[in-house]
């Protein structure tokens, strides 16, 4: 299932918003802060769960890949093996 962000628009979330989505069977918290939580459910079932409170904002999880602080730089070719004089 994908994560969601969900904030509301006039700052903290209420202790009973947080309650009832925590209720909710098909909303799953992942984390909390005073501002957002972040919850693991599908799309449809976050919007029936939070259709009463109309002051939410919900996004979709962004995630972004960490870039390699070292890259590796690629080795040169071993030169042929020169043949042994007799």
């Amino acid at each position: 299932m994908p994560r969601y962000v969900v904030r509301s628009s006039k700052g903290n979330l209420s202790p009973e918003q947080v309650a009832q989505l925590k209720a909710s069977g098909k909303v799953a918290v992942v984390d909390e802060s005073a501002r957002m939580l972040l919850v693991d459910a599908g799309e449809k079932d976050l919007q029936e769960a939070t259709a009463s409170f109309g002051d939410l904002t919900i996004h979709e999880e962004m995630s972004y890949s960490v870039p390699d602080p070292h890259p590796s730089v690629p080795k040169p070719e071993k030169p042929p093996a020169k043949p042994k004089k007799k």
